[in-house]
Order: C-alpha cells, then sequence, then structure tokens
C-alpha cells in the first residue's frame, strides 16, 4: 500500500500533468487573408485539374479518340505552397487545461445564471479564460498571446466550438481503466 506522501505527491501530479485533467489544443490561423487566399488557390488548382479531362487536342483523323494532353500544375503547385506556409507562419496553437472540480465549481458558483442562455456566455468565457495555459506557435516556440487577446479577435464562429471543447474538458469523467467487483463469472 502506498504511503500518505505519495498519494498526495499523486494528486498534486494530477493537477498539474499536461493532460492529466483533460487538455485540448485549438489551432488558429490570424491571418484570415492567408487562409482565404490558400483556399482560392487549392480551388483553382481543383478546377484545374477537373477541367483537364475535358480538354483534348484538334480533332485528328489519325486518332481514334480524345488524347489527354500533360498537365502542368508547377505554377499552381508553388503558389499552394507558397501560402501553405504563409498560413503556417501565422497559425498559433492555444492550449487549455481543465480545472480542478473545487476551481470549476467555484467558477460555476460566481455564474449562478449559467444555466440560462443570457448568463451561459459569460461562463463559458470566464472558463476559457480559467482554463488556458499557453498560446504557441506550430513549431512549437511559445508567444506571450494572453487568451483576452485571441479572444477579441476571433469570431463568434470561431469561439463556439472552442468553449464548447473547453466545457466537454472541464465535464469528462476519467475512468478507471478495471472494475474493483467481480464479475458473475468470477466469483
Amino acid at each position: 500500500m502506498p504511503e500518505l506522501s505519495e498519494l498526495r505527491l499523486l494528486l498534486r501530479d494530477r493537477q498539474l500533468k499536461e493532460g492529466a485533467l483533460g487538455s485540448c489544443q485549438i489551432t488558429l490561423c490570424l491571418d484570415n487573408e492567408a487562409v482565404e487566399e490558400l483556399n482560392a488557390l487549392e480551388s483553382e488548382r481543383e478546377e484545374m485539374v477537373k477541367s483537364h479531362g475535358q480538354l483534348y487536342p484538334k480533332d485528328d483523323e489519325r486518332l481514334s479518340g480524345p488524347v489527354e494532353l500533360p498537365l502542368d500544375t508547377t505554377d499552381i503547385d508553388g503558389r499552394v505552397s507558397e501560402a501553405q506556409s504563409l498560413v503556417r507562419q501565422t497559425t498559433v496553437v492555444c492550449v487549455f487545461r481543465a480545472l480542478s472540480s473545487v476551481r470549476y465549481q467555484a467558477l460555476l458558483n460566481e455564474h449562478p445564471d449559467a444555466q440560462q442562455n443570457e448568463g451561459m456566455e459569460q461562463f463559458l468565457s470566464d472558463l476559457a479564460d480559467a482554463c488556458f495555459v499557453e498560446c504557441r506557435m506550430l513549431d512549437g516556440d511559445k508567444v506571450d498571446l494572453p487568451w483576452t487577446e485571441v479572444r477579441e479577435a476571433i469570431t463568434y464562429g470561431e469561439w463556439e466550438p472552442i468553449s464548447i471543447q473547453v466545457l466537454a474538458i472541464n465535464r469528462r469523467k476519467v475512468d478507471v481503466p478495471f472494475s474493483l467487483k467481480p464479475s458473475k463469472k468470477t466469483r
């Protein structure tokens, strides 16, 4: 049986270890124009490839049917690659970690109207603030961006799924992988 000090150490580790309470990572590109440019280039390339099958050389009596010409996508592929690089350079990963049950309940108590629609948005915003751990670039370098700044810059369409994920990590149950209760077969 473990010593009481070992159990206390496990409890403290449970609060501090990454992912022990549950965590989620949200990826956001901060440059909307770069995302739009990438989407437009990818659509252009897709349309080029799709319409390529409809391109035929001039009718030639010697040919028994249409002959496909080789498609050169080098130019568009290069532009797509540049756009992808720009999107990667302007993308951040926001990391959120679940609160302990005591901290979560205290936050819930601060928002007694959280069960109604008008109070839920403020509760979710405060919950995300409390759960925010860090913001980093895709390559792992930390960025000194507080969640409040990121929250102000994103759209509601981006914020809503983030808030739902943060709520979910705080409400998830950690199941023990085995049961101590014997089954009827093993009694």
